[in-house]
């Protein structure tokens, strides 16, 4: 089946690259843009990152070779991609490299007057015959990626990618190994799983969100979570009559003992 033509809308702008290249930073407009596919594409970039200080790669990532200008040039599997086993959309996987490549940013040096404008990765190529791809990172971008500050949790991406509901897969990553309970703004967890807008009734999302990913995560994954409601003070304060609507969430991280390896 032939690639959907890229749409002039569907092409991003260049986006200043701050200090430090977060995971949020990066996952807010590619999970906007592009979805579970370009989100995973940078999960592979981080753990490349991350694993080539200790020079052993996960089975995903086949190669990751640096180059004479300190580009990386790396090779993974095109199944670290996919849903799931049964998923072999390539169309949407080459789609989504092609729209990847065209993710720019923007770095200006003040100290040395210098400005660069670099693409996220480069000189993509696909081999549906042995089921890999090779794409390049710049060196500024992979700098970026291993300067990172400490935003992401640590995940098995092994447990993570088996996980086909996109909503269940964000919510693992964000609890997984968090010994601690945390509180976000229920507005905030939505755009965080990209449902901004989405289910204006709490019952909704409630339902259709956050039980079916508990109910997933205890069935499948090392980590899953227990929540609570709460109201702000802001809330309480802001309240006319009647009991004010709940607009906080706690999460409660728990150890899955039945699925310890």
């Amino acid at each position: 089946m032939a690639n959907k033509k890229i749409k002039k809308k569907d092409v991003l702008p260049a986006y200043l690259m701050p200090d430090h290249l977060t995971e949020s930073y990066l996952l807010t407009i590619s999970r906007r843009s592009f979805g579970m596919y370009a989100e995973r594409l940078l999960d592979l970039l981080i753990l490349a990152a991350k694993q080539e200080t200790t020079g052993v790669f996960s089975s995903s990532i086949l190669s990751c070779t640096q180059e004479s200008d300190d580009a990386r040039k790396i090779e993974f599997s095109v199944r670290h991609l996919l849903a799931n086993n049964v998923d072999h959309n390539y169309a949407t996987v080459e789609q989504t490299l092609s729209q990847m490549s065209q993710f720019h940013f923007q770095i200006r040096s003040e100290e040395d007057h210098i400005f660069r404008d670099r693409q996220l990765i480069t000189d993509v190529t696909v081999y549906e015959d042995r089921h890999t791809c090779c794409i390049r990172v710049q060196p500024e971008v992979w700098e970026a990626l291993q300067k990172r500050e400490g935003t992401i949790r640590v995940f098995n991406p092994n447990t993570a990618y088996k996980l086909t509901s996109g909503h269940t897969y964000h919510l693992y990553k964000l609890i997984s190994k968090q010994k601690n309970p945390i509180t976000y703004h229920i507005e905030e967890v939505k755009k965080m799983l990209g449902c901004e807008g989405k289910y204006k009734r709490l019952n909704d999302f409630i339902s259709r969100v956050l039980d079916p990913a508990v109910a997933d995560l205890k069935a499948s994954a090392d980590w899953y979570f227990e929540y609570e409601l709460k109201i702000s003070v802001e809330r309480l304060n802001q309240r006319k009559k009647g009991r004010p609507s709940y607009d906080l969430i706690t999460f409660f991280p728990k150890r899955n003992i039945t699925q310890m390896s």
